[in-house]
């Protein structure tokens, strides 16, 4: 039986343009991604999210309304990864830990990136996010 994890990614967009960090770590290095990560035992998503960004980036995150859910799974586990739209305060500084970089891509430059998880097909199919701020 595969291992369940729940996860959170932080949507931010500025400037018709999305903040994504280069991962370092076991799965999926170099990949690009969005801040966020697991949903600790006993913890609800809102304060996941916020406690990753904070340690991943080193900013206060403000969610916002919009929720959206993607998966990706290989042969050991199923990750379930809620994606939360919201802004920043602070400027992003990669951990150096989880993150070695961090920068904002338009739609079409994030096209041509390897992206972590199922995170580009959810890009893609969302397409509309871009010009929503």
């Amino acid at each position: 039986m595969k291992k369940v994890t729940i996860t959170t990614g932080a949507l931010i967009i500025e400037k018709n343009k999305i903040l994504l960090m280069k991962r370092q770590g076991r799965l999926f290095p170099n990949y690009w991604s969005l801040p966020g990560g697991q949903v600790e035992q006993g913890e609800d998503v809102i304060t996941a999210i916020k406690r990753e960004v904070q340690e991943e980036i080193n900013c206060t995150f403000v969610p916002e309304t919009d929720v959206n859910v993607s998966h990706y799974e290989n042969n050991e586990q199923h990750i379930i990864s809620i994606i939360i739209k919201g802004s920043m305060k602070g400027t992003p500084r990669p951990d150096h830990q989880e993150a070695s970089d961090m920068r904002w891509y338009t739609y079409e430059e994030l096209q041509q990136l390897p992206i972590a998880f199922n995170y580009k097909k959810f890009l893609t199919n969302n397409h509309h996010i871009f010009t929503k701020t």
